[in-house]
């Protein structure tokens, strides 16, 4: 079998000195796709593959997925100004401008990764244009949004309603060690307290109310509640999150008679993943796992010989992360051995005691 089809074969033309590949006159349509670094082992003919990279065009649509609106605040409440950035790639970057000047992260205004404005403690000085800005940090391309007017006026503590979530948390999944920003927003009325259940060690909540974990484990996995409160009433709102564990190879066996050998690798992953062969110079195949199926083990059985030894490559992969390992099959033979007949043994004739005669005693003359 052949290498998958996604991974193009190395084009010799495209690698410096240094390996490093370079693509002049770069065309989505002609180089966009997976990339791995292939190499060969020190004293050695075994490929090696790195894990997969993907290269893609750098773009940003000139269209917002949410265009922030109109918002009218009570002084002294919380204002939010919703934005949701045109699609892109990478990541763009986003902030917010007010009557034409960049607004910076402060214990008065806050902006989430979602690209959500959060207005504390609203005051007169807060009315104006707000606009949404989205960069593209590799084609420095710029989007700005339609403006947007928040207006604040005054307020009664008596004609206060009870707080209702006007921005509620929403279900997501990250990789694990990825951080998340859940949110919980209210916004017309005086600031409520807003609280969190469950609350993980590593999490905090916001100025927002929104609640941060900066490097989520699979064992943070649950639902989420934000209780939003204050003596006028209560809200709350429930959303589930979800952290993904990426595939890793959690160790390596080898196991081998006169005439076969198997290498093993064990795998660790919480969706199912697939695990490519590399060694003795070649392709030596494909394997799915899943983590529902049993255990998590992949095994390449292989012939004996003086061919098969060498360094081999076990590679797991899916669409959260990939790990790979190696595995070096490096036998000596020692020769056969040869049963030996074992040397009589010769009996031996004791030999006999010779007697001896007493010295007779000379009596002395007193």
């Amino acid at each position: 079998p052949s290498p998958p089809s996604s991974w193009p074969p190395l084009d010799e033309g495209l690698v410096s000195s240094e390996g490093d590949v370079v693509i002049a006159g770069f065309t989505a349509h002609a180089h966009k796709g997976l990339y791995a670094c292939r190499g060969r082992a020190a004293n050695s003919s075994a490929l090696l593959y790195t894990c997969p990279t993907n290269l893609t065009h750098a773009r940003i649509s000139s269209h917002f997925r949410e265009e922030p609106s109109n918002s009218t605040a009570v002084e002294g409440g919380v204002a939010i100004l919703r934005c949701r950035a045109p699609p892109s790639h990478p990541r763009p970057l986003l902030w917010w401008t007010h009557n034409g000047r960049n607004v910076s992260n402060t214990n008065h205004t806050l902006t989430l990764p979602s690209g959500t404005l959060y207005v504390l403690g609203v005051g007169g000085e807060d009315e104006g244009s707000y606009a949404c800005v989205a960069y593209n940090p590799v084609s420095h391309a710029k989007r700005k949004s339609r403006p947007a007017l928040l207006l604040v006026e005054d307020s009664s503590v008596d004609s206060l309603p009870p707080p209702t979530i006007t921005l509620p948390p929403h279900n997501v999944t990250v990789v694990e060690g990825e951080g998340v920003v859940m949110e919980c927003g209210v916004e017309g009325v005086a600031t409520p307290t807003i609280t969190w259940h469950p609350l993980p060690p590593s999490s905090r909540v916001l100025a927002s109310g929104a609640l941060s974990l900066p490097s989520p484990r699979q064992g943070d996995s649950g639902t989420y509640t934000c209780t939003a409160s204050s003596a006028s009433g209560a809200d709350t709102a429930q959303a589930t999150l979800t952290v993904v564990v990426p595939p890793s190879i959690i160790s390596t066996k080898t196991v081998h008679n006169s005439t076969f050998a198997s290498l093993t690798c064990t795998i660790s992953t919480s969706h199912p993943a697939s695990v490519l062969w590399y060694g003795a110079g070649a392709w030596q195949g494909e394997e799915l796992l899943d983590p529902l199926g049993g255990p998590l083990h992949s095994t390449l059985p292989l012939p004996l010989g003086m061919a098969s030894l060498g360094l081999y490559q076990c590679l797991v992969i899916n669409g959260w992360g990939c790990d790979h390992r190696e595995i070096p099959l490096d036998l000596s033979f020692p020769p056969p051995s040869i049963p030996t007949t074992p040397t009589p043994s010769i009996p031996t004739t004791p030999t006999p005691s010779i007697p001896t005669t007493p010295t007779p005693s000379i009596p002395t003359t007193p």
